[in-house]
């Protein structure tokens, strides 16, 4: 093996500093992001290991002179640039392709350019045999993927909403996000009432049409879990809508934790968009071994209470 096959890579200045990719790409690229004491660690760990900073494309760039990154999106280009988990997302994207020197092409799924390419939440039919693709946030594809975990993190919002006394749930789907939809309902077992009604898109207005329709029966629902903020925040007016006041009829969560739902008070959890399209670009343009799912974190804030009396 070559000393220059030896280089330490961002997942070895993470192991060495005993944290996740996420946090140490943090350390180099958000410091505000993360604390003070864990940034030194990291950054100490990549000055013991001569390691200067995220650019683990650079041997694959003078071993294959490969100068762009193809990066497919959904057929709906215009909604999409609208979603901000999904222009996070590509940010970190471009923050590798900055890093490394490569162009970034946007295209429409089954346009791959048959380079290094990176697939956001690609239907099975739309990732060509043999492409060099590593796909992200979907399961199901046999392909190298970049995931977050998610189920973790819908366990701990169930949890914490049956904690506080929920025993009445609705789950507001979407037909692009059927593993969030189906990790909600696995944990929420048969801890009470269930409904799980399905939006028509990801915009605020379907995830207000899908509550509306959810409580029209006056059930006994008293909190409801979104697969994304976008749904939730629409819930919440859809809950406004009925007369009734948030948290204190009905709690909210989502998944994501869009800035938004940070200016809304809404219970979430944050899927780190942006480290996630740093490490699919990385793995894109190098290869190497595929980091585990990224940690979810969940940010209690003020969409969510103990459930109201009978």
């Amino acid at each position: 093996m070559s000393g220059q096959d030896e280089q330490p890579t961002l997942r070895t200045v993470a192991d060495a500093a005993g944290v996740s990719i996420a946090t140490a790409s943090h350390a180099f690229n958000r410091p505000d992001r993360v604390g003070p004491a864990t940034r030194e660690r990291v950054l100490a760990a990549a000055r013991a290991l001569n390691y200067s900073g995220p650019n683990p494309a650079a041997r694959a760039l003078r071993r294959q002179n490969v100068g762009s990154l193809t990066l497919t999106v959904a057929r709906n280009m215009a909604e999409f640039w609208t979603r901000p988990a999904a222009v996070r997302f590509c940010a970190g994207v471009a923050a590798t392709c900055d890093r490394v020197g490569v162009t970034m092409n946007i295209l429409r799924p089954g346009e791959l350019l048959g380079g290094p390419t990176v697939a956001f939440r690609p239907d099975p039919e739309q990732v060509l045999p043999g492409a060099q693709i590593v796909v992200v946030d979907t399961a199901g594809i046999d392909r190298p993927s970049i995931t977050a975990d998610t189920e973790t993190a819908c366990r701990q919002l169930v949890d914490y909403l049956a904690q506080l006394g929920h025993r009445g749930l609705a789950i507001v789907g979407w037909a692009g996000e059927t593993a969030r939809r189906d990790q909600l309902i696995a944990a929420w077992g048969d801890r009470g009432r269930l409904k799980v009604v399905n939006a028509r898109g990801l915009g605020r207005g379907d995830g207000e049409a899908a509550v509306l329709a959810a409580l029209a029966d006056g059930s006994d629902i008293t909190a409801i879990a979104a697969v994304a903020d976008e749904l939730a925040l629409g819930a919440i007016d859809g809950v406004h809508r009925l007369g009734r006041r948030v948290p204190v009829d009905m709690s909210v969560v989502g998944l994501d934790d869009i800035p938004e739902a940070q200016f809304r008070g809404l219970t979430t959890a944050f899927v780190p968009y942006g480290p996630m399209g740093e490490m699919a670009a990385e793995f894109a343009l190098n290869g190497g071994p595929l980091p585990p799912a990224f940690p979810v974190p969940i940010a209690l804030r003020h969409s969510v209470a103990a459930a109201r009396s009978s």
